[in-house]
């Protein structure tokens, strides 16, 4: 039967909502802006987000070519590889929790529908809940990771005062509440679920007799 929970519906909508989110954040390339003249006049650094970085005419000192990159380029070629540095570190740590999080909806979803049965059911709640709660810690450690490093430490930004964190990184603010009320939902509805299955009355085995069974009940 499928479980019917407020905690359940609460769990499921903010786990769908935070996934989502998390998404689009995690997809696009407004990470990080820059702020000052019009992108067409001033050559450099534009933009850039978890996979992509967009320039304007703009060439690292590094580079003995001195190659000129305009237009988008994604972050994992070749050609970035000695200035990722950091960046790599939070591309993967939010590609797991990308996993998790949808790991996540799929558990609440089965419970909804009743698809996994409820013995099971305690266990995939909290579990589910705990992984909520933890990828959204995990998703603001890298916000701050991103937000600290993105201001100090690339080499493609000529000047770190005169860009911003833009929508794509603020996006993941919500999700990260999102993620954690899920998980605070799940646990909830997995203690009511045990707690369910517990007072649910036993069934009497048809062979017991009428003295068997008050014998026993006056022992309880």
């Amino acid at each position: 039967m499928a479980l019917t929970s407020r905690y359940l519906v609460f769990a499921i909508t903010f786990s769908s909502l935070g996934l989502v989110i998390f998404l689009i954040s995690f997809a696009t390339s407004s990470w990080l802006e820059r702020d000052s003249g019009p992108a067409n006049v001033q050559a450099g650094f534009v933009r850039m987000g978890l996979w992509e970085v967009c320039f304007n005419r703009w060439t690292h000192w590094k580079d003995q070519n001195q190659k000129v990159y305009d237009g988008c380029w994604y972050l994992l070629s070749s050609e970035f590889d000695s200035i990722r540095t950091w960046l790599q570190g939070i591309q993967a740590v939010l590609s797991i929790d990308l996993i998790f999080e949808v790991a996540v909806v799929l558990i609440h979803i089965t419970v909804l529908l009743g698809i996994l049965p409820e013995k099971f059911g305690f266990i995939g709640l909290l579990v589910s809940g705990i992984t909520a709660i933890t990828t959204g810690i995990v998703s603001a450690a890298c916000m701050i990771g991103f937000y600290i490093n993105s201001l100090t430490d690339l080499e493609f930004i000529d000047n770190s005062e005169k860009h911003n964190q833009s929508w794509s990184f603020w996006l993941q603010l919500p999700s990260v509440f999102l993620m954690i009320g899920a998980g605070i939902a799940s646990i909830l509805c997995a203690f009511n679920l045990r707690r369910s299955l517990q007072e649910r009355p036993q069934a009497i085995p048809q062979s017991t007799s009428y003295n068997e069974v008050a014998r026993r009940s006056a022992y309880r």
